[in-house]
């Protein structure tokens, strides 16, 4: 018995552990806001403070391996606590996405986030450290007609998917209901149009926005005939980087011994060296024969041999690339026509 209260008061010490810290700032406009020093978002943005921000729809965290706060907005404040005084955290700040106005959205003027302009990032963030932490936004037209699909497969994204499907804009008809041909999806059929085929939407920390009224243009439901308008959030995708794309190459590549150039096979070949390699020419450049570079001279060359007229070809001329077959005259002379 004594074992098992002393089991759940550490349970209950681990799960109310005290605050430590926090994180603390203010939202403000200014679209000319910078990072200090070197730049880089280990730095923090320096901007005008004169326009404050309403935080309505914005989320503030603060995070490092183990620990993911939610802090509190209250108009243009913001504050979140954390556990540790620890200077490897990371703050971000979520803008609203979808904007409910597009024409006049929110986004990120400093330290923004290079695959999402609706996240603004500090990096290796000291809470401890004096002075507060200032997020920058700046104004942004985002409306416009600019739309995309693919066919056959599916869409992957780190963050945010959007493709505004252009039907039914602002209740008038938009350019797939008045023009033939024009697929209302996101995704749609192979090129052999076999049921089933189009894909699914995948994304990680985003949203995946198909229309401006929040309603879900994935597929054509004629085009699917179980999952449709199918998607998958909070999928952790593959990083597709060099050791990515070097897995799948040695499951079927062809391990060579040596730098030197590989026999032609159907097979990907690669070479593996520690250190310091040197390829030189002689090793790596492909070697033409006379029967490569000039076949009628090299054939030209054998009749002449085997008819007993010396086969010497003294003048370099006559391999050019270009130049007509060698032939024999009447007096046994070589010539070209």
């Amino acid at each position: 018995m004594k074992k098992l209260l002393l089991f759940i008061g550490l349970l209950f010490f681990l799960s109310f552990q005290p605050v430590s810290a926090s994180f603390g700032g203010g939202i403000y406009d200014d679209a000319n806001a910078q990072p200090e020093g070197l730049g880089g978002t280990d730095s923090r943005c320096i901007g005008s403070t004169a326009n404050e921000v309403s935080g309505v729809g914005f989320q503030v965290r603060a995070m490092r391996e183990g620990e993911d706060n939610l802090g509190t907005i209250i108009s243009n404040s913001y504050s979140v606590a954390t556990y540790t005084g620890q200077s490897d955290y990371t703050v971000i700040m979520n803008l609203p996405y979808p904007p409910p106005d597009p024409a006049n959205a929110w986004q990120c003027a400093c330290n923004a986030n290079p695959l999402d302009s609706y996240q603004c990032v500090y990096t290796n963030q000291d809470p401890d450290t004096s002075g507060s932490l200032n997020f920058f936004v700046k104004r942004a037209n985002v409306q416009n007609n600019a739309w995309w699909q693919v066919f056959g497969g599916s869409v992957f994204s780190r963050y945010n998917i959007q493709s505004l499907i252009p039907v039914n804009f602002n209740n008038s008809p938009g350019y797939c209901n008045t023009t033939p041909g024009c697929l209302p999806a996101l995704i749609g059929t192979d090129t052999a149009d076999d049921i089933d085929s189009p894909g699914f939407a995948f994304t990680l920390n985003g949203t995946i926005y198909t229309h401006e009224t929040g309603t879900s243009f994935i597929h054509d439901p004629d085009q699917r005939s179980n999952a449709i308008q199918g998607f998958a959030a909070g999928t952790n995708l593959p990083t597709e980087d060099y050791n990515f794309f070097a897995k799948k190459m040695l499951q079927d590549a062809v391990v060579l011994p040596s730098s030197q150039k590989p026999t032609p096979t159907s097979q990907p070949a690669i070479y593996s060296h520690a250190g310091n390699l040197t390829i030189g020419t002689a090793s790596m450049a492909r070697r033409m024969t006379l029967q490569e570079r000039h076949p009628h001279v090299h054939r030209r060359f054998d009749r002449l041999h085997d008819r007993g007229a010396g086969g010497v070809l003294r003048d370099d001329r006559r391999l050019r690339p270009g130049r007509e077959p060698l032939r024999e005259d009447r007096h046994g002379r070589h010539r070209h026509d």
